[in-house]
């Protein structure tokens, strides 16, 4: 039996909207362990969404919301909830967004 244990969403522009769509499976998910949102206008609602989602989920153990514009807001949110878990996600952000036609000085 084939099961989907890493969900790439990368570039898919899904926004906040997605990304709480998104959150409402994760809450019942037991099988993707990795998902990467990078680049996808991810903003401090869609990752409240995302950390609500978390305090149900048990099985995710990688997150990427790199690229995003999630803020110190989302951040925050984001900090409060993974301090409460017992197994914590890794987590991957940036809080910079690159612009159409620049190039990261990293």
């Amino acid at each position: 039996m084939c099961r989907l244990v890493e969900l790439t969403l990368a570039w898919t522009a899904c926004g906040d909207w997605g990304v709480e769509a998104i959150s409402d499976v994760l809450k019942v998910n037991t099988v993707v362990t990795d998902l990467n949102l990078y680049h996808n206008d991810v903003g401090p609602r869609g990752a409240s969404a995302l950390a609500r989602a978390l305090r149900k989920n048990y099985t995710l153990h990688i997150l990427n919301l790199d690229m995003n514009n999630i803020g110190d807001e989302g951040v925050q949110v984001c900090n409060l909830t993974f301090e409460c878990l017992s197994v914590r996600p890794r987590v991957c952000l940036s809080m910079r967004k690159e612009r159409s036609g620049q190039r990261r000085s990293d």
